[in-house]
């Protein structure tokens, strides 16, 4: 486990930094574990607005949940269906059984 998140969200901040964006569903993982679960709603969102989450859409399958996770159900069935359209359409069935 990341012992010092907040380390690797000072370099996503770096313009010249480019990481690899599943480290989004990381750190939402680190703050769920710590139970701050709008913060992890906060990385998983940034995450799926990132233009390398279109090859796969983890972070997009991902979003639902911690939306469910903040008590926001009725946004997260609505991010739920968007989602299941959007990975179809990447074609890619690993982010789908997250959805």
């Amino acid at each position: 486990m990341v012992r010092h998140p907040s380390l690797i969200v000072v370099h996503l901040a770096d313009p010249h930094f480019e990481p690899f964006v599943h480290i989004f569903t990381d750190l939402a993982f680190v703050a769920r574990a710590r139970g701050e679960y709008e913060k992890a709603l906060a990385f998983t969102r940034r995450g799926a607005q990132h233009p390398g989450d279109e090859l796969d859409r983890l972070c997009l399958a991902t979003l639902p949940f911690d939306l469910v996770s903040t008590g926001d159900i009725n946004t997260a069935i609505r991010a739920a269906d968007e989602g299941v359209r959007v990975v179809e359409a990447a074609g890619v069935p690993h982010s789908m059984v997250l959805s």
